[in-house]
């Protein structure tokens, strides 16, 4: 008859308990749930995250629109109002980030830029050009940032006359573990260090 290890248990528990605590918390700010006309500033929450989307154009630098045959932005998209082209886009999120990525459409040729974050320290920036579909008049394309973490973004078309929509912003962050689970993870190395090999007794 087999026994449990209890170190092993107190180990395995741990190592459990601390890939949860580091698991990705994923959220998606889609604006199909905001009215269309919905202008700058506002905020939306999905899964915990907060994001709060603003202009120095505001009130009403950027807004809701509905569908309007772009290819990536399917839906509800926010965009720039007719009354400030070429204005930035600030996204400022509730939490520390690790990744984000969204779709793009502009009204002309050109890309977008997205400068992150963290605080008020810039920790990386990343362009992009539209070419979804290849050959349009109206680029689309889809940008992605990764590798640091941050607080916020602000996203700045190249466009010529500067507008520009976003869709389906998606962004991930990565948990902190919280102290039971450091202490669940300490125990169970504790144990395991403890354990002396069992000698078996020959017959």
């Amino acid at each position: 008859m087999r026994t449990i290890s209890i170190p092993g248990l107190v180990t395995g528990l741990a190592l459990f308990f601390l890939l949860a605590g580091v698991a990705r918390a994923d959220s998606s700010f889609t604006f199909e749930s905001d009215p269309v006309g919905t202008a700058t500033t506002f905020s939306n929450t999905n899964t915990g995250i907060t994001a709060t989307f603003s202009s120095p154009a505001d009130p009403g630098g950027f807004q809701v629109y509905p569908a309007l045959g772009f290819v990536t932005l399917t839906g509800n998209f926010l965009g720039t109002g007719q009354t400030a082209p070429a204005t930035p886009l600030t996204i400022a999120f509730s939490t520390d980030l690790n990744s984000i990525s969204l779709d793009f459409g502009l009204d002309e040729s050109g890309g977008l830029t997205l400068v992150a974050f963290e605080g008020s320290t810039a920790v990386g920036t990343v362009s992009v050009t539209g070419g979804i579909p290849p050959g349009m008049f109206v680029p689309e394309g889809f940008l992605n940032f990764n590798g640091a973490t941050f607080d916020s973004v602000v996203l700045t078309a190249t466009s010529e006359d500067g507008f520009f929509g976003v869709d389906n912003v998606d962004v991930s962050t990565a948990a902190v573990p919280e102290p039971a689970t450091w202490f669940l993870l300490g125990a169970g190395l504790l144990g395991l260090a403890s354990r002396r090999p069992r000698t078996r007794a020959r017959s």
